[in-house]
């Protein structure tokens, strides 16, 4: 059972590197949530393989500038991140429609606003 405070341990100072990243993803890429899923997924088991296959962790541990307790996670943390990643691409995807739907009303505007002019002219 996952308690509130297991889950606030389990969110850390990377949580808020993800949410930014994917918001960022989100801005460039909206509506390709599967994709986002499949990457995110693709590196909680990339980072699963860091801790389990000996070697690698080995070398990631000596030159990897990200320190091991961002890494070497629980499984409640790795699933986090994953919800945290659609949480910032979602916004980000958000952002975007708001920005087109505004620059899009204040075209609007401005036409309305010269067919006012011409018709005041005329």
């Amino acid at each position: 059972m996952v308690t509130k405070i297991g889950i606030s341990k389990s969110i850390d100072i990377l949580s808020l590197s993800h949410f930014l990243f994917w918001l960022f993803i989100g801005l460039l890429l909206p509506n390709k949530y599967i994709l986002v899923i499949i990457v995110s997924i693709l590196w909680e088991i990339f980072e699963f393989c860091l801790v389990y296959f000996n070697p690698l962790y080995i070398f990631v541990k000596k030159y990897w500038f990200v320190p091991e307790k961002y890494w070497n996670e629980t499984l409640t943390n790795k699933i986090l991140d994953i919800i945290v990643n659609l949480c910032g691409y979602t916004l980000g995807g958000y952002i975007l429609l708001y920005k087109e739907k505004k620059t899009e009303k204040d075209k609007n505007e401005k036409e309305n606003e010269k067919e006012r002019e011409r018709e005041g002219e005329a």
